[in-house]
């Protein structure tokens, strides 16, 4: 008796093998675009810190203080917890939402006795991207001029 068609047994191991073939494709896939949404987090950090840092240069005292005349810069850091409460412009220099995710941006001015003669400050533009696990964060140093 010549029985061309499939046993039970037969369409269930395969059943099983295809399983195991798609179910390890679709982990890996998760994967990747969980590294795809992180690589482009920290993308838009390093960006954004690169892009603030210009800003400064154009226009210094948007972001931090006029240096004393008297003295040098010590360390100062300017964020969103130095704006005013009311002050919503400052905040947005500070707190910047892009794709749904708020990125916070920190400055960190320092200026020796040299830089102050040549009117230079050294400026670190520190981004972090809040609640974020793992943490993702930038950080960019330049000097800026002032006259």
């Amino acid at each position: 008796m010549n029985e061309n068609g499939l046993t039970l047994v037969e369409i269930l191991v395969s059943i099983v093998i295809l399983s195991i073939i798609l179910l390890s494709f679709s982990s890996l896939f998760i994967f990747s675009n969980k590294t795809a949404v992180s690589n482009n987090e920290k993308l838009v950090a390093v960006h954004l810190a690169k892009a603030t840092l210009e800003r400064i240069k154009v226009d210094p005292f948007s972001y931090i203080n006029i240096p004393d005349d008297n003295r040098p810069y010590g360390k100062i850091t300017f964020n969103k917890d130095n704006c005013p409460e009311n002050n919503k412009t400052c905040q947005s220099l500070f707190l910047i939402p892009i794709n749904n995710r708020t990125y916070n941006i920190s400055v960190a001015a320092t200026q020796t006795e040299s830089e102050e003669n040549l009117k230079f400050v050294n400026i670190v533009v520190e981004v972090q991207l809040t609640d974020s696990k793992p943490n993702i964060s930038s950080k960019v140093e330049g000097y800026v001029n002032y006259e």
